[in-house]
């Protein structure tokens, strides 16, 4: 027996290996048939067949239209949430508003009728000849100025209340009274009562009263007592402002009826003027 055929046991790094000897009292090892029969009866796995390309084809569009409402979807979701843009503002253009053509300085004159002899000049012309643009005065024409019974439109006047020699209607503190007032009154006072008159605001037939030291201020009725207030342009104001002259009870008094409360008429109460029932009489008479 060659040294070749002498058995050697396995090396080891860091140590010697005892040779494998059979323990006595193990399991003897399987046979072959017990393993041969065990793998028969593990079943072959099932060959599943692939698809054909009709069924390939259904499942591509399925999906296609599965991602289409998605997509549709998240489109509406968003368009939702974000707020309505704001629409562009939209101008309207408004027609031409007419103008007038004519000369701020010259009014527009009209065309005399044929074989008439008048021939109206314009304002700068009359300027140029050295003529007065305002009207001639009534001692220059001999008119006679309009009247609504004792009063003329236009003339400056007192009224004092029938019977109260020396008592003048006045305004103080733009309110309607009457005052003792005479010649020797004080400036203010003797313009305090002093009043031009006017036809009626609201009625031509009756009169109004205008303050001489306060221009555009006039006696009207408000709240049933007189005050001196500013014109403002209304319909209201003109009818407050205006009186319609009655007979009085006395021998050329007069007594002064609203144009707008025809049963109330101005009346003393406690030296202040207010709109009443029992109307009282008064005497017109020049300003102080």
């Amino acid at each position: 027996m060659s040294t070749e055929d002498e058995y050697r046991p396995p090396l080891r790094v860091g140590g010697w290996l005892p040779p494998h000897r059979p323990v006595s009292g193990a399991p003897a090892p399987l046979p072959d048939s017990f393993l041969a029969a065990a793998t028969a009866s593990v079943p072959e796995p099932a060959v599943v067949p692939e698809e054909s390309a009709p069924s390939r084809q259904r499942s591509a569009i399925a999906t296609c239209a599965a991602l289409a409402v998605l997509a549709v979807l998240g489109v509406m979701a968003l368009r939702m949430d974000r707020p309505a843009p704001v629409g562009t503002p939209r101008f309207v253009t408004m027609p031409p508003m007419a103008t007038d053509s004519a000369s701020p300085v010259d009014p527009p004159t009209t065309s005399p009728p044929p074989g008439s002899a008048v021939v109206r000049r314009s304002l700068s012309e009359r300027r140029l000849a050295g003529e007065s643009s305002s009207p001639p005065s009534r001692a220059a024409t001999g008119a006679v100025p309009q009247r609504r019974g004792p009063f003329a439109i236009g003339a400056v006047i007192g009224l004092e209340p029938a019977g109260l020699a020396g008592f003048r209607v006045r305004h103080r503190d733009y309110r309607g009274r009457v005052d003792r007032i005479g010649a020797d009154s004080s400036a203010l006072d003797r313009a305090d009562s002093s009043f031009t008159v006017r036809a009626g605001l609201a009625d031509g037939s009756c009169v109004s009263f205008e303050s001489v030291n306060y221009p555009g201020h006039f006696l009207r009725h408000r709240d049933w007592h007189v005050w001196l207030d500013r014109r403002d342009g209304s319909a209201r104001y003109a009818a407050d402002a205006t009186f319609c002259p009655v007979g009085g009870g006395l021998a050329g008094s007069v007594a002064l009826r609203s144009e707008n409360y025809p049963d109330r008429y101005l009346s003393l109460h406690r030296s202040r003027l207010d709109l009443g029932r029992r109307g009282d009489a008064f005497t017109v008479r020049p300003a102080l």
